[in-house]
């Protein structure tokens, strides 16, 4: 289901994202349907690591989620695809996917409030390891884009910790720098560490339940998850774009997307003129981040579809 929630969202015809009609030079649908391809090693990873610690077969701090992100990472990002398409959405998939195994364990299928509950204890128990196997992952691909450091929520402790640090492992040793630490003191400046820090809040809370009222099958799929990604963009400012071109512009593409939702009339055309918009500074306004949400939004529904508690 991890797989196809990626295919299903990449499809969409979501403006400013890479989509069956569209791409960008650095990556295109072809890119994204590869990493699809070769994510399943690591989220079955993910998930058979939680089905055992619901079982008791394994410790909370023995699940090694660190390991199943960078297996995925590995897997993607080093053969056929060298693109840069999927990693904030495998760093959300991973904790869900160990979430949704402990709950079919338990239940048989997943509900919101246990599928959270299990995400905070994985959370919670992440070890130096899992934070040094994220790193090795990281660096795999390297994202770009650094105006976060520009801002004041940027500080000598996220400097210490930057990926592009020569000595952020020996830092992460030394500091016994836990995953779940590492997520929340990231929170301010990078959106998927926020998710990690709030147990998944806006995923489970806000985005799951909206696509319980508008997705129930692959037939109106591609519907829902375009309206639910401009929701998504009309609430925050994407992180991908405000890393990438700064908060104004990411400000400036929220209030666009609130301009969409607010029109009663041609709105297929105004999502059209938003799509040219984003597109018109190569993907330095591509909301990438809300991508990550809205994907890891529809694993929880294609999950809740084929196995409700």
């Amino acid at each position: 289901m991890s797989q196809l929630a990626v295919l299903l969202e990449v499809s969409s015809p979501k403006p400013g994202n890479v989509n069956r009609e569209a791409g960008f030079s650095d990556s295109s649908f072809r890119h994204f349907l590869a990493s699809a391809a070769a994510m399943g090693r690591g989220i079955h990873l993910a998930a058979s690591r939680g089905t055992l610690a619901a079982a008791g077969e394994l410790g909370l701090s023995e699940i090694g989620i660190g390991e199943a992100i960078l297996t995925t990472v590995l897997d993607v990002f080093t053969r056929l695809n060298r693109s840069n398409t999927i990693l904030g959405t495998i760093l959300l998939h991973a904790p869900l996917a160990t979430a949704m195994g402990a709950c079919a364990y338990e239940s048989g299928g997943i509900r919101p409030r246990e599928l959270r509950a299990w995400i905070q204890r994985t959370v919670n128990a992440t070890t130096v390891e899992d934070t040094l196997n994220v790193y090795r992952a990281l660096r795999t691909v390297m994202p770009r884009g650094d105006r976060h450091k520009a801002t004041s929520a940027w500080t000598e402790f996220h400097a210490r910790y930057d990926i592009e640090n020569p000595h952020v492992l020996e830092n992460v040793k030394n500091d016994r720098m836990t995953l779940h630490a590492l997520f929340k003191a990231s929170a301010r400046v990078d959106r998927v560490s926020r998710e990690w820090a709030d147990g998944f809040e806006t995923v489970i809370e806000t985005l799951w339940p909206a696509l319980r009222e508008s997705l129930h099958g692959l037939e109106d799929a591609e519907e829902a998850i375009v309206d639910l990604f401009i929701c998504q963009l009309a609430e925050e400012p994407d992180g991908h774009i405000a890393n990438r071109a700064g908060i104004e512009a990411a400000e400036y593409v929220m209030q666009a997307a609130r301009d969409v939702i607010a029109s009663t009339e041609n709105r297929e055309v105004r999502i059209r003129d938003l799509d040219t918009v984003l597109r018109s500074r190569g993907n330095e306004l591509n909301p990438g981040s809300t991508e990550d949400l809205v994907s890891a939004a529809v694993f929880c529904r294609l999950v809740e579809i084929e196995m409700p508690a």
